[in-house]
């Protein structure tokens, strides 16, 4: 996540392992926001009594917290685990370092002169002892949660959060709500690069497409494109417009297929963020191919912008919003 300078996460000189060692790095504030979050409750004392209290009950306080943790987040955990509990932060995501160290689990120092994130004994002896199956059905039921809530970032960019659940009850039949999942989806954005502000999940970049809001506004009686479940929770799914792109470069420029799938995904990333569709045939002159190919390229674009799923258009295509009946518009 490009948000987070890793300069300010992690400036404090590594000293031990032992639990209160390490809180007291730890700025009061940034302890007092940690209990919050954990117990749902304000603390009221000094640093070194939210010290001790954690010190003393970390097992109890992480009992609760743990409800609110996914399969990834906790393969992270136990990946530090394994390394004796340190990892050196190299190409890991810095929300993995706020996010853990917001639950006070592992703490970002620099020893040896690297970056990195270091456990606590006490912690990382709490962790091995607990019995991980004791969270099964929550840790399954949360993971369902954020599988939905990224899936349809994917296509619409921007959404309101109340619609994680609407699609879960119609594909899972289960009905459940924000509040029993805001401290999860919260994590979660900090991981996977989204933000939620008034119950709206959103997608950083949407700010990068210039026109989004101006669409959004032109067409707010226009309802979500309504998704398949299959398109949720795969939705790395190629089009036949996509499969035409991928024929052409591999058949035509015979191009590797990986060459060819990045290729693709640097087209509809283009088309996704909205370049205009002039700026994106000029890259194509990149390619260096003849005229004749660069036509039929060309017209391949043309289709494929045409039909990619915009996230200023709520996952409808350009072509859906241009033919009247297949548009959806809520029920009165």
């Amino acid at each position: 996540m490009s948000e987070y300078d890793l300069s300010n996460i992690f400036r404090k000189k590594f000293i031990s392992k032992g639990l209160k060692s390490l809180l007291k790095q730890v700025k009061k504030n940034d302890l007092e926001i940690s209990l919050a979050i954990m117990l749902g409750d304000e603390f009221q004392g000094t640093k070194d009594e939210i010290i001790d209290l954690f010190s003393v009950h970390h097992g109890l306080i992480l009992d609760n917290a743990l409800k609110s943790f996914q399969t990834e987040l906790f393969d992270f955990i136990y990946k530090i685990i394994d390394h004796g509990g340190e990892i050196e932060f190299k190409n890991i995501d810095p929300g993995y370092a706020i996010l853990l160290k917001i639950y006070l689990i592992a703490f970002p120092v620099i020893k040896d002169n690297k970056n990195k994130l270091v456990m606590s004994n006490e912690v990382m002896d709490y962790f091995l002892r607990i019995d991980i199956k004791h969270w099964r059905k929550e840790i399954q039921l949360n993971d369902l949660v954020i599988h939905y809530a990224r899936g349809l970032l994917n296509y619409y960019g921007a959404y309101e959060a109340n619609m994680i659940f609407k699609y879960i009850k119609e594909y899972e039949s289960i009905d459940l709500n924000m509040e029993e999942f805001y401290v999860l989806l919260n994590n979660d954005s900090l991981i996977y690069g989204y933000d939620i502000k008034d119950e709206v999940i959103y997608y950083y970049q949407i700010n990068e497409i210039t026109h989004f809001y101006d669409n959004r506004n032109k067409y707010k009686e226009l309802d979500y494109y309504h998704l398949t479940k299959d398109q949720i929770l795969n939705p790395d799914e190629i089009t036949d417009f996509d499969q035409e792109i991928i024929d052409f470069y591999e058949h035509q420029l015979e191009m590797p297929e990986a060459m060819a799938q990045h290729g693709l995904y640097l087209l509809k990333d283009s088309i996704l963020f909205e370049v205009p569709l002039p700026e994106i045939k000029g890259m194509l002159k990149q390619l260096h191919i003849n005229g004749y190919q660069l036509k039929q390229l060309e017209k391949l674009v043309e289709k494929l912008s045409l039909n990619t799923r915009l996230w200023s258009l709520k996952g409808h295509t350009k072509n859906e919003i241009s033919i009247p009946k297949m548009i959806r518009f809520p029920k009165r």
